[in-house]
């Protein structure tokens, strides 16, 4: 990701459990990050349309700039889902990733499969 690319942190969007606005759902998927020199590799835990949670023993820095890129099955059809964001927190267990610069494309995808979970439940 060269630093043209690099999306930058909104700077009035703090991260935390109460101030989050997006609806989580569970979400089980492989997945690559990278900050444009190092790839990390974990799961995605859940997703929303302002961020996912990746489950994985590598971390980047909070604030780092990442790229996150995973496969998901949408009507039997794989769906491939890269979004631009930014670490907003790490803990034991991995990172919480804020999207940034979500294209509208990317917006209806993961807006789909938020509303897919809601479909089966």
């Amino acid at each position: 990701m060269s630093e043209s690319e690099r999306p930058e942190r909104p700077a009035t969007t703090p991260w935390n459990r109460e101030q989050r606005m997006d609806v989580r759902v569970p979400l089980r998927a492989a997945v690559f990050l990278t900050d444009g020199s190092e790839v990390v590799r974990g799961w995605v835990r859940n997703l929303s349309g302002g961020g996912a949670y990746v489950e994985n023993k590598a971390r980047f820095p909070e604030d780092t700039p990442v790229r996150i890129e995973f496969i998901v099955w949408e009507a039997e059809s794989p769906v491939e889902v890269i979004i631009d964001g930014w670490v907003a927190r790490t803990d034991n267990e991995g990172m919480g990733i804020q999207f940034s610069n979500l294209d509208a494309h990317m917006l209806t995808v993961v807006e789909s499969l938020v509303a897919m979970y809601f479909s089966v439940t």
